[in-house]
């Protein structure tokens, strides 16, 4: 059964501004989350302010986001470019 993928206002915003070469990359991404959110580089996100949330890397960057396993929802929270910044 697929996952429903949803995102959040400032993930939208960001994805609005990504390079064109990026485009098909995260959104080949997304639609694997939506088939099996931990297939890939996922992992537990480590830093504080994503406490809690997972990571999945393609290149330079990465989908954070949260899984709602009773109503089957993958929650996108963030999409950002991996820097010595990123989590800070």
């Amino acid at each position: 059964m697929p996952w429903d993928v949803k995102l959040a206002k400032s993930a939208c915003r960001v994805l609005d501004k990504l390079p064109r070469g990026m485009w098909p990359r995260i959104e080949r991404a997304i639609d694997d989350l939506a088939r099996d959110p931990r297939l890939g580089d996922v992992l537990p996100h480590k830093g504080s302010e994503w406490k809690g949330c997972l990571r999945k890397r393609i290149g330079d960057y990465r989908i954070i986001f949260t899984l709602d396993h009773d109503a089957h929802v993958v929650m996108i929270l963030a999409v950002l470019r991996r820097s010595e910044k990123t989590y800070r």
